[in-house]
């Protein structure tokens, strides 16, 4: 998305790009801290093995999921305008094609966060309660220590999200200065 903005080299084009290597940034260091929080707490990152997590981690959960859905880029999250404005500006530079491949690779992304999500977060649906589940029910869930970073940087992309107009206004006089450079050089 971010070479989508680049390649475009409009100024729409290059302000959504920034816009999004922003919103990247922010989304990716805090599904990455999520990560690592749930890895610290039950030491390992085996997808398997982090099973029915929901009832156990409610602000983790919430944690990776604002991430995760922000990543994707439904509304009213920071990817869904930065998509929004990439596409658009693929539209308006007559790369139809690069649109719907944004378009496509966006659905992918969807099913895949909701894959991991389903595979960490969801509850189980087997009658059996293993003797692991027993023994994770017993302990308590991740210190806020370790969910508070990543927590962070999730309420930071819905902010940005709903106050996209704020970023996209910086990021056009950046992209400005990009195509003209005269300023730069003097």
């Amino acid at each position: 998305y971010i070479l989508l903005g680049v390649a475009l080299f409009t100024p729409l084009g290059l302000a959504a790009g920034i816009f999004y290597l922003l919103h990247h940034m922010i989304v990716k260091s805090s599904l990455f801290l999520s990560a690592g929080a749930t890895e610290t707490r039950y030491g390992t990152d085996v997808l398997s093995d982090l099973r029915n997590r929901v009832g156990r981690e409610p602000v983790l959960t919430v944690v990776f999921a604002v991430a995760a859905l922000s990543l994707a880029g439904p509304p009213p999250f920071s990817g869904f305008f930065a998509k929004l404005m990439l596409i658009t500006g693929a539209v308006e530079a007559g790369q139809v094609a690069a649109a719907v491949i944004a378009l496509v690779v966006s659905l992918i992304t969807l099913m895949s966060m909701l894959k991991i999500f389903n595979a960490v977060f969801a509850p189980t649906v087997t009658g059996s309660f293993r003797r692991e589940d027993r023994l994770v029910a017993e302990t308590p869930p991740t210190s806020l220590r370790l969910v508070a970073p990543g927590a962070v940087l999730a309420v930071v992309t819905l902010a940005l999200g709903l106050g996209a107009q704020g970023l996209f206004d910086l990021a056009t006089v950046a992209a400005a200065g990009l195509i003209d450079t005269t300023d730069y050089v003097k």
